[in-house]
């Protein structure tokens, strides 16, 4: 992952990460293909604001290149997701929110089940 600060307050990130599989089967219909169910290709980007007390990212991740099959046929749509994060900091407390796939795109898993859209939590910690 690479961060880059554009001010005291404002940075950057980027990253990326990419998996070669290869199933080794007896089985000549999924002898040499990519394994299942892994994105074999996972990017992110993001932009993070932070002061005293206040703290907010916004991170897109796009995943591509995975099967549903074993015979690599069936290959999976492209994921892309949006998260945000937003901190408070009041004396010991912190209050955070998080919202996923906040534009609420639906993608399946690796069992071709859809997985679930937009989804918000909210924490408080108390640091002694």
């Amino acid at each position: 992952l690479l961060r880059f600060n554009l001010t005291k307050s404002i940075s950057l990130h980027a990253g990326g990460q990419w998996m070669d599989s290869e199933n080794l089967s007896a089985i000549r219909a999924i002898n040499s293909k990519k394994l299942n169910g892994i994105y074999h290709q996972t990017y992110q980007t993001g932009l993070s604001f932070k002061t005293h007390q206040h703290s907010w990212s916004l991170t897109y991740f796009h995943d591509n290149d995975m099967f549903f099959d074993a015979t690599n046929r069936n290959p999976a749509p492209t994921r892309k997701i949006l998260n945000t994060t937003y901190s408070w900091a009041y004396h010991a407390f912190i209050f955070t929110l998080n919202v996923n796939n906040l534009l609420d795109y639906r993608y399946f898993d690796f069992n071709f089940m859809p997985a679930s859209g937009r989804s918000y939590s909210t924490t408080i910690s108390y640091n002694f």
